[in-house]
């Protein structure tokens, strides 16, 4: 079968028409969540199946050049699908039409009146999910994420005193340059982000003792499989329990500043009212070591909720 393929003409035109319409499915399904405010990794691997699998079929095989031409493709319509869910999101924002709404991103953009850091974090999600979900076919080995780094939308800003010494307000500065988030704990690859992550780490949320063990916020490859399966299957939950009408007000809280009512997107619609059916679960914080042995015995379990 695999040398009767190889032996089919290639028909490049007919793949290029293939994989468009392949990569058309990943721009509809990127907009699509995208008005529901989420960048979901599914996104990207309908876009990068949709122009592969499109190329061959109507192209008649898939070789190294059409992986390339489909790569491209797949390149511009992530591009393309960003956008346009941008410019639905502005054009229903003030009222304007979607092609005034796309041309006025950019200048939207210039003059800060949209949030560069999220336009931008956002195409940057989409194509790493892209990248994650499909590039083994292209680098011939799977793409593994080596963690997760939370940045500033904007640069923090410093509450000191006005004649505070340039040592100390250095130092402060420093402390800000440390991320938060969870990597990958092999050396080479935090090395790799880091050139001192090792012996002196001035931005990764690491420690390094006298003995150079590292401890911080650090995970192996099988606890972040582990924590990205978690994470999908409590999304695929939600989305069940939202299909079934389940829209109990029964949020978790750690206290006054540390609730999702806070941001909550349907507070004015919600009118949390403990007492009157609605409820708070109250969750306590976790160390790192407590949570992987709570993560352990949900395998264990089943991984029951």
């Amino acid at each position: 079968m695999e040398e009767q393929r190889k032996k089919r003409q290639e028909n490049i035109v007919a793949g290029v028409v293939g994989a468009f319409l392949g990569t058309l499915l990943g721009v509809v399904c990127t907009v699509v969540i995208g008005q529901l405010g989420y960048v979901a990794s599914v996104s990207g691997l309908i876009m990068a199946v949709g122009a592969l699998k499109g190329y061959e079929l109507l192209g008649g095989r898939l070789s190294k050049k059409g992986a390339v031409i489909s790569s491209v493709l797949i390149l511009v319509m992530t591009w393309l699908a960003h956008r346009l869910t941008w410019a639905i999101a502005i054009a229903s924002e003030l009222d304007w039409g979607i092609p005034e709404a796309h041309r006025s991103i950019s200048f939207l953009l210039e003059q800060g009146m949209l949030e560069s850091a999220a336009y931008w974090g956002d195409l940057a999600m989409l194509y790493l999910f892209t990248l994650q979900k499909e590039g083994s076919g292209h680098f011939g080995r799977e793409i593994e994420p080596a963690g997760v780094l939370y940045l500033p939308a904007r640069d923090e800003i410093l509450s000191m005193e006005r004649n505070v010494a340039p040592e100390k307000l250095k130092s402060e500065r420093e402390k800000q340059l440390r991320r938060s988030g969870l990597l990958l704990a092999e050396p080479a690859v935090l090395q790799a982000m880091e050139h001192d992550a090792l012996r002196e780490p001035r931005y990764l949320p690491l420690r390094v003792n006298r003995n150079g063990e590292l401890s911080g916020s650090i995970a192996s490859a099988a606890q972040l499989g582990r924590l990205g399966q978690y994470v999908e299957r409590q999304l695929r939950q939600i989305a069940r329990e939202l299909r079934q009408g389940n829209i109990d007000a029964d949020p978790y809280w750690q206290g006054a500043d540390k609730n999702p009512c806070r941001w909550c997107d349907y507070k004015a619609a919600c009118h949390f009212e403990e007492g009157c059916g609605d409820r708070r679960r109250f969750r306590r914080g976790l160390r790192a070591a407590q949570f992987w042995e709570w993560m352990d015995r949900r395998e264990e379990d089943g991984g029951g909720h």
